[in-house]
């Protein structure tokens, strides 16, 4: 007996020693050459020679079958090849790793490389099944197979690098319920499909080179978390990228030259596609359906026939820095896509439109620019809710049917049109045609074509706080049976027709607007447009008319100010012109400052005789020679036919006020009033009245008398009392009735001027002998009213060379007149400054170059109303430059050539060392054993031999 535990220590002993050699290394198994099963774990198995032509081995159903873990397989660059022919009616494989054809596999397989293969000619070249941890397929090209190129099935963390798959005829490249992968560098071309990754999680992909496919380049379908990045996918049939029903990916890459689309995601949600670049596709460069809550972030989208970007039946998209060029269409949101956002996006040289919105509902459109466009730079069809602010609309024309416009609204309601500038469009800058309910607000609009907002056939707009110039035609149109329409608070001037017209439209309010500066008239209502309300609306300086009426009826206006029309023409050049107009309202309306002031129901219009119209009432109303001195306040005039076509029918001058009534027709206004003059010396001032309606104010002072006035009050420089009939007025300052003298109350006021350069400012200084006098009122006709300052200057803007008219006036001093003649400045550049009579609205520059990730800042300026081209182009590019990535050609399609990822670029593999788990346990049970057999050798031994000796 103790022989047998010697020597079972012995072979103990032995063992161990071996052991622990042979777990320290992995076994090199070189010069296989035929099919068969590696089921050697622990092994590194070579190729021998450089190609194998192989049939297939029916016990397995594939080449190489590897059925267990730890195994590499290093093909050294040969070409494995099968015949395509399936066996036993199943597919048959190159190299298959834990393949189910003959029995399930209970336990995923582990620790597998296979390296340096070209394998073609089967059903499928490599197919991975249920295995899980560290298996790696690198340089590796798989090539006219039958079927799929590589299919992993249940399989985890495995690495793909530098693989290659092509002309395949189904798959380049199967992901099924595989998850915690790795793709680097895996080119798919020339199959039906390059990827199809189905119900597969958190993939991270890095590769380019998945071309020439005659479906799809990659197929995300029911797959969630995954990372794609590096991509270029081109010349693909059908699409470079589709996502379908899958959550929180994330892409960024190029699908150019792809059939029909570069990207399409359909029923996705939470993705991301970022800095993705399509172009060059048939149809659209993105496709967005039914999603929701994904985010397009710096998409670029260019050269697609039809539209850049598509959105269709999707919600709480955001769509941030986007760019869609040379495109028929830039953006589109389609078939009731809501809640979306377009932010800082960028659409220019698109055939049709820049940002088309059809039926599409509750989307935000901010800090967007629309440019360069053939037809139109945004359009609402159908769609509601909708909001568009802080954006530009520019240099869009063309020809096409409903012209050319930088907003169209059509059947669209209860949409947002807020802070945008529109300019350079062949017809108008934003047009509403039968629509209901939209606020257009704080936008700029100038130099587009005829019109700068156009409202058709639409009903319960606002139109408030825009400024409108430049336009050819007129600045605010609301047109054609658009009623209950408010238009207030607008600043509207320079445009060549009109300020704004109303025609054929009833029951809108204008209100607070400020017209100016127009050839014909400020605001004009046409065409049996009644029942209107016009209050508090301030029209000053155009050329023919200020308010202009022509067969229109029960309109009230009230508190409007009207001044500054020029034209003496008869017919032409008054405050107000109603022609065959019919019980109008005026309340509290003000004309001045011009030289005729009224023509009511005119009984012709250029020589044609018009219908004429009823009784018109004019309450309280208005008129004088500046907007402070002079006035006439008639509580009431029922005008009717009332004719003032003599030139000084009214002369309105400071301290004096007269009524030449040499055209019987004047005689309606042969009424009672209130009259103001500004006071000269002191209020205690009688009233000097003279009868037969003096011309002048030296003919009233030479035969006048004092006036007994029914109302008289004084406060604040104005002396206010009521006559009965008109005739001549002015203060009683000259001493009795015969006398020529100035009271010896008054003190002498003179004026000094002087023209300053540069700067083109008119400064007038008011001295009482040879000290400069404050709170002065200086007046110059066309210029207003300025008090003059602690210095006693007044400055006034000239805009051109001539002959200026100046009084002035200051209570205890009398009245003084002149003029000053005066040459305009020239800059370093020769140009002049453009001023208007008040502080001008001035055009905005165009959106500086700068940074696109913020939003621009719109500067003014107060000295040009011109804009450079260059200065109206907003920079396109957000930090890198958008340029077109060039088309890659794909790579030769010779299938003995070195493709990427093939042999020819191999990695050198030593026989990999495996300090391996399994051998380590083993050696310590083997030690264990050694040491209990030389424990239990030595006491039997020495215990029995010592007992023995007892015995």
């Amino acid at each position: 007996m103790r022989k047998i535990f010697v020597l079972i220590a012995i072979l103990a002993l032995l063992g161990f020693s071996s052991m622990c050699f042979a777990t320290a290394v992995t076994i090199a198994y070189g010069g296989i050459g035929n099919c068969s099963n590696l089921s050697w774990s622990h092994t590194e198995y070579n190729m021998s020679g450089s190609t194998i032509f192989e049939g297939n081995t029916t016990g397995i159903g594939a080449c190489w079958r590897i059925n267990n873990s730890n195994i590499t397989l290093d093909c050294s660059g040969a070409t494995l090849t099968g015949n395509s022919t399936a066996v036993e009616g199943h597919s048959v494989y190159g190299i298959i790793i834990n393949d189910t054809y003959n029995s399930v596999r209970t336990s995923p397989l582990t620790n597998i490389t296979i390296m340096n293969c070209i394998i073609q000619n089967y059903t499928m070249a490599i197919a991975l099944n249920n295995t899980n941890w560290s298996i790696t397929l690198q340089n590796i090209t798989v090539r006219n197979n039958t079927d799929t190129g590589i299919l992993l099935d249940n399989t985890n963390n495995a690495t793909l690098t530098n693989v290659t798959s092509y002309n395949n005829t189904v798959y380049g490249f199967v992901f099924n319920r595989s998850s915690d992968n790795t793709v680097t560098n895996g080119t798919s071309y020339n199959n039906s499909y390059g990827y199809l990754i189905n119900a597969s999680n958190e993939i991270t992909f890095s590769t380019s080179g998945i071309y020439n496919n005659t479906f799809y380049g990659i197929n995300l379908y029911n797959s969630h978390n995954n990372a794609f990045t590096g991509l270029q996918l081109f010349i693909n049939k059908d699409t470079g990228f589709v996502l379908n029903n899958s959550e929180n990916n994330s892409v960024a890459g190029m699908a150019y030259n792809n059939t029909l689309y570069g990207f399409f995601m359909n029923g996705t949600k939470n993705n991301t596609l970022s800095s993705c670049y399509a172009y060059n596709h048939t149809v659209y460069g993105f496709v967005v359906n039914a999603t929701n809550n994904d985010t397009l972030h710096k998409p670029y989208a260019y050269n697609n026939t039809l539209t850049g970007i598509y959105v269709n039946k999707s919600t709480n998209l955001s769509i941030n820095q986007g760019t869609s060029w040379n495109n028929s269409i830039g953006y589109v949101l389609n078939g009731s896509s809501t809640n979306n956002t377009l932010y800082l996006s960028y659409a220019y040289n698109n055939t049709n439109y820049g940002v088309y919105f059809n039926e599409s509902h509750n989307n935000t459109v901010n800090t967007g620019y629309a440019y360069n466009y053939t037809l139109i730079g945004y359009v609402l069809n159908a769609s509601d809710n909708n909001t568009i602010t802080g954006s530009s609309a520019y240099n869009n024309s063309g020809s096409g049917t409903g012209g050319i416009h930088g907003f169209y609204l059509n059947e669209s309601h209860n949409n947002s049109i807020v802070s945008n500038t529109m300019y350079n469009h062949s017809l108008s800058g934003i047009n509403v045609t039968n629509s209901v309910n939209h606020t257009i607000n704080s936008n700029t609009l100038y130099t587009n074509g005829i019109f700068g907002i156009y409202v058709n056939y639409s009903i319960n707009s606002t139109i408030s706080g825009n400024t409108v110039y430049n336009h050819t035609g007129i600045g605010i149109v609301v047109n054609d049976s658009s009623h209950n329409n408010t238009v207030s608070s607008n600043t509207v001037y320079n445009n060549t027709l009109y300020g704004v017209l109303l025609n054929s439209s009833d029951n809108n309010t204008v209100s607070s607007n400020t017209i100016y500066n127009h050839t014909i008239a400020g605001l004009v209502l046409n065409y049996s447009s009644d029942n209107n309300t016009l209050r508090d609306n301030t029209v000053y300086n155009n050329t023919l008319y200020g308010v202009y009426l022509n067969t229109s009826h029960n309109n009230t206006f009230t508190g409007n100010i009207i001044y500054g029309v020029q034209n003496n023409t008869d017919e032409l050049g008054y405050g107000l012109m109603v022609h065959a107009g019919n019980q109008n309202m005026f309340t509290y309306d003000k004309i001045y400052n011009m030289t005729k002031f009224m023509w009511i129901n005119a009984t012709t219009i250029f020589g044609t005789a018009v219908a004429p119209g009823l009784e018109n009432n004019l309450t309280h109303f208005t008129v004088g020679y500046s907007d402070t001195t002079g006035l006439i306040n008639w509580s009431l005039i029922n005008a009717t036919n009332i004719s003032l076509v003599q030139q000084s029918n009214i002369i309105l001058e400071a301290q004096f006020v007269a009524l030449n009534i040499s055209n019987t027709d004047a005689a309606e206004c042969n009424r009672s009033a209130n009259v103001s003059l500004a006071v000269v010396s002191a209020c205690g001032d009688a009233i000097y009245h003279a009868s037969g309606f003096p011309t002048t104010r030296a003919s009233v002072v030479s035969g006048g008398s004092d006036y007994v006035t029914g109302y008289d009050s004084c406060s604040a420089g104005v002396k206010k009392f009521q006559v009965l009939g008109w005739s001549g007025y002015t203060l009683y300052d000259v001493g009795p009735a015969t006398g020529g003298g100035t009271s010896s109350s008054s003190k002498s006021l003179t004026l000094e001027s002087e023209f300053v350069c540069p700067g083109s400012k008119l400064v007038v200084t008011a001295l009482g002998g040879s000290t400069p006098l404050s709170n002065v009122r200086v007046f110059i006709s066309g210029l207003g009213v300025v008090y003059s300052d602690a210095d006693g200057e007044a400055e006034f803007d000239i805009s051109a060379s001539g002959t200026y008219q100046i009084s002035a006036t200051k209570s205890g001093y009398i009245s003084e007149t002149g003029e000053s003649t005066v040459t305009m400045c020239t800059g370093e550049e020769g140009e002049t400054t453009t001023v208007t009579p008040i502080t001008p609205v001035t055009p905005p520059e165009d959106l500086s170059t700068g940074s696109t990730d913020e939003e621009p800042e719109e500067e003014t300026s107060e000295e040009e109303t011109e804009v450079t081209e260059e200065e109206q182009l907003p920079p396109v590019v957000e930090e890198e430059e958008v340029v077109a990535p060039p088309v890659q050609p794909p790579p030769s399609q010779q299938q003995d050539s070195q493709q990427p990822g093939q042999a020819g670029s191999t990695t050198e593999t030593g026989a990999q060392t495996q300090s391996g788990g399994l051998g380590e346990m083993l050696g310590g049970i083997v030690l264990l054993l050694v040491v209990i057999a030389v424990v239990g050798g030595l006491w039997y031994y020495f215990g029995m031999k010592k007992g023995n000796g007892k015995k």
